[in-house]
């Protein structure tokens, strides 16, 4: 079948059980060709033929820390890094198949809280832009060891305009 801009085709695939809930929230596709989709119950992945549901379970800590995805991102090393709504961020790794929450610090050990997770964006060194609520934006570096927090000041010119940040994008240059 030919495609074409001027006839857009959309086929439905799987049936009303395939998605815990019918509201999409997330979307990314990981180095695998995986499909990941969020909902406000909990994280899909399509692999073509089967979806495979994930969901918070407080009985197993290796499984996502909260079933409203609000972001995903599928970053370069094959883990996919799922925001949520209340839960921080999860990290999915592929090689054991389980879920771990996101930790920074010397000790990697430190939580990670600036709210309902936005956006998650990975730059070409390995480092991570996270987008919280009504937190401004938050920095982490690729070894994991420091967030820089990066927030609104009334009397700084070069402070962020406002701590409510919508969307966030690095271009081909990493410029955000």
């Amino acid at each position: 079948r030919d495609f074409s801009f001027a006839q857009p085709y959309f086929e439905r695939i799987g049936n009303e059980d395939s998605l815990p809930m019918n509201i999409v929230t997330a979307l990314a596709q990981d180095r695998q060709g995986f499909i990941w989709i969020g909902t406000q119950g909990g994280l899909v992945r399509y692999d073509g033929y089967r979806f495979e549901k994930f969901n918070h379970n407080p009985r197993n800590p290796d499984s996502i820390s909260g079933d409203y995805v609000k972001s995903l991102w599928a970053a370069p090393d094959g883990k996919v890094w799922v925001g949520s709504l209340s839960s921080g961020i999860s990290i999915f790794d592929a090689d054991t198949g389980k879920f771990s929450p996101l930790r920074f610090g010397a000790d990697g050990k430190q939580a990670f809280d600036v709210g309902a997770i936005q956006n998650i964006v990975g730059d070409a060194q390995g480092g991570v832009w996270i987008m919280g609520s009504d937190q401004g934006l938050v920095y982490l570096s690729p070894d994991r060891q420091r967030a820089t927090f990066y927030k609104h000041k009334a009397h700084d010119p070069t402070s962020l305009l406002d701590d409510k940040v919508r969307s966030i994008y690095l271009d081909r240059q990493e410029n955000l």
